[in-house]
């Protein structure tokens, strides 16, 4: 199972694309959680995704997520709240691949 943290600035419209997300990979029967965080609050490993939102991209924290090995993606600016959930989830199933590869 893969853990991916979606992260914002509250916790808000992280929770609406985790929804989202959750939908769709039970649609496609995929082995995936999801967590909405608010960024202040994100305890990820170095085994877990993080999503972020763009404008986080330049967080310290995130930086500080990167440096300690967690895998990172900064969401295109139009990914928000449940709104194209479905280019979320590509990247997410990108990112996947490549790493069983």
């Amino acid at each position: 199972m893969s853990n991916v943290f979606i992260a914002c600035g509250a916790g808000v419209s992280s929770t609406f694309l985790a929804l989202k997300l959750r939908s769709l990979s039970q649609s496609q029967t995929m082995d995936i959680s999801f967590f909405p965080s608010a960024i202040s609050n994100l305890q990820a490993t170095d085994q877990d995704l993080v999503l972020v939102a763009s404008h986080l991209a330049q967080d310290a924290q995130v930086d500080d997520l990167s440096k300690a090995g967690v895998s990172v993606i900064t969401l295109p600016e139009h990914a928000n709240g449940d709104f194209k959930a479905e280019d979320a989830m590509e990247l997410i199933i990108e990112h996947l691949q490549r790493q069983r590869n």
